[in-house]
């Protein structure tokens, strides 16, 4: 398997057909990865665009708007996850970190295998018009050392016996 850059229409493509619930991509693309299987067919792919939160649209950020990939490929999120980490800190040096936000009945297995923290519920807000409102967990990946190593200090002193998902 290779993971590597792609463009927005593959991204786009493949979301419509393999994604559960948010077929439809996002606006905000900044770039998108890829991952191929040895017969060079597309498995999996990680849109990665602006924070669709206005207050976190200031540049600083990045958010990870879809991951997707074909089921039962052991470890494919979290391989799609570390690549995109890698591309943002080699190509976006004024960004400090990545967010993503999961339905609150998710697993967060790929987040916690990934090194995110969660940082809390949203407030209500649509997926979709036509759904239901509902909060979201919010992940967050930062990229300075010293502020991953502050977050890990205060989640293993806050979250001494909680478990998300």
């Amino acid at each position: 398997m290779i993971i590597t850059r792609i463009n927005q229409r593959s991204a786009k493509k493949f979301i419509r057909k393999h994604h559960r619930h948010l077929p439809k991509p996002p606006a905000g693309w900044k770039f998108g990865g890829g991952a191929f299987d040895n017969d060079d067919n597309l498995i999996g792919v990680i849109w990665i665009g602006r924070p669709v939160a206005r207050h976190y649209d200031d540049g600083s950020l990045l958010e990870i708007n879809r991951l997707c990939t074909i089921p039962n490929i052991p470890n494919l999120n979290t391989q799609l996850i570390a690549w995109a980490v890698k591309e943002c800190k080699k190509n976006y040096k004024k960004v400090r970190g990545l967010i993503t936000y999961l339905r609150t009945y998710e697993k967060a297995t790929v987040m916690q295998a990934s090194n995110f923290f969660f940082v809390g519920v949203t407030g209500k807000g649509k997926w979709r018009r036509n759904n239901p409102e509902e909060p979201k967990q919010r992940w967050y990946y930062p990229f300075c050392k010293k502020s991953r190593k502050k977050l890990t200090e205060l989640w293993r002193k806050n979250n001494k016996h909680q478990k998300i998902n």
